[in-house]
């Protein structure tokens, strides 16, 4: 399979995962209080922060193609 062919098919897969996440990542952003609210009840840390980089980060990182 040819290179550009591989990278289309690349883009095309991270849109769709990109896509499947997206209702979730826009639900936590207008009930970001209840996020934070959920997050703080299991007691992790910084709920603000990890409420943030639950709606933003994971689907960028899925777009962006990074790992880890």
């Amino acid at each position: 399979m040819s290179q550009s062919v591989q990278d289309a098919l690349n883009l095309a897969a991270r849109l769709l995962v990109v896509a499947l996440f997206l209702p979730a990542g826009i639900g936590k952003l207008t009930g970001f209080d209840g996020t934070v609210a959920y997050i703080a009840s299991v007691g992790l840390p910084l709920p603000a922060v990890g409420a943030a980089l639950a709606a933003h980060g994971a689907g960028r990182w899925s777009l962006d193609g990074r790992r880890g």
